[in-house]
């Protein structure tokens, strides 16, 4: 008998197509981020954001960054500038602000 259920990843990238979602997933990230200062969760869910959209080499395409760069971003290999960081961000639809 076929399941008729759905994997925990999968439902993480169905939702994250949601924009509104996605803003509040990469906010609590960011959150964290500036918090314990390791990039590597925020990383994460920048490339779990690209990926619920988009293959990482067409918005890397899009966003002008190197695919390997991104990869190195996100596997925590590479510390990302800030500039690289808005970039993203913005390429996805957000922008940071100061409150």
């Amino acid at each position: 008998m076929k399941k008729n259920s759905i994997s925990l990843d999968d439902l993480l990238t169905e939702n994250l197509k949601d924009h509104e979602t996605a803003k509040e997933f990469l906010n609590a990230s960011l959150e964290s981020y500036l918090t314990d200062g390791d990039f590597e969760e925020f990383g994460k869910s920048i490339e779990l954001v690209i990926k619920a959209n988009n293959s990482i080499t067409h918005f890397a395409n899009e966003a002008n960054i190197n695919r390997a760069h991104l990869y190195s971003l996100f596997n925590n290999k590479k510390k990302p500038q800030f500039s690289t960081i808005i970039n993203i961000l913005s390429k996805l639809g957000f922008h940071l602000k100061i409150a």
